[in-house]
């Protein structure tokens, strides 16, 4: 005897069609991050990685109604931390005062 819950065909007859939000949830990372009023420490860019990474391990033991949860977690998680990742990547030196004149060097 089979034991199926309602919601785990329900779960299993979407199951393709998580992929049409994973671009959606990545960008809502990003989102966040480019969101903030300054730029957080990388203290934070690391644990958004981190929690990233642990709802992936999460994934392959966790029950079965809840891995649509965890991949969004770890979607969000991964596009905050590819967008701290990526500013920090292209940042420039800046001037911290007004200079007139020729900048050299």
């Amino acid at each position: 005897m089979s034991q199926h819950s309602p919601l785990r065909e329900q779960l299993s007859a979407e199951l393709g069609q998580g992929f049409n939000f994973a671009a959606v949830l990545l960008g809502l990372g990003i989102l966040v991050y480019f969101d903030m009023l300054e730029e957080p420490p990388l203290v934070i860019s690391l644990l958004s990685l981190l929690l990233g990474f642990g709802c992936a391990v999460l994934l392959r033991l966790s029950p079965f109604s809840w891995r649509p949860l965890l991949w969004g977690i770890t979607l969000i998680a991964f596009g905050f931390g590819s967008a701290a990742w990526r500013s920090a990547a292209v940042a420039a030196p800046v001037l911290n005062w007004r200079y007139y004149g020729p900048v050299e060097g």
